[in-house]
């Protein structure tokens, strides 16, 4: 019985590392996800600063979507 429960908490470490693996590689790679996701919204809010600069909001006309 006692084997039986050791071999039991070594699995159970082995797999609670495989889990803590896991998630430290989603970490990673959601890290990773926001820091594209912030560039990309640095780079709409300067687009739309430098429109501002050549049309200002308040004078563009509303555009037709398709």
């Amino acid at each position: 019985m006692r084997v039986e429960k050791q071999v039991g908490q070594v699995s159970s470490a082995n797999l609670t590392e495989e889990i803590l693996d896991y998630l430290r590689i989603n970490q990673k790679s959601f890290e990773k996800q926001c820091s594209e996701i912030e560039k990309q919204i640095k780079e709409l809010v300067e687009n739309i600063e430098t429109e501002d600069e050549v049309e200002p909001i308040q004078s563009r006309k509303p555009q037709k979507r398709n």
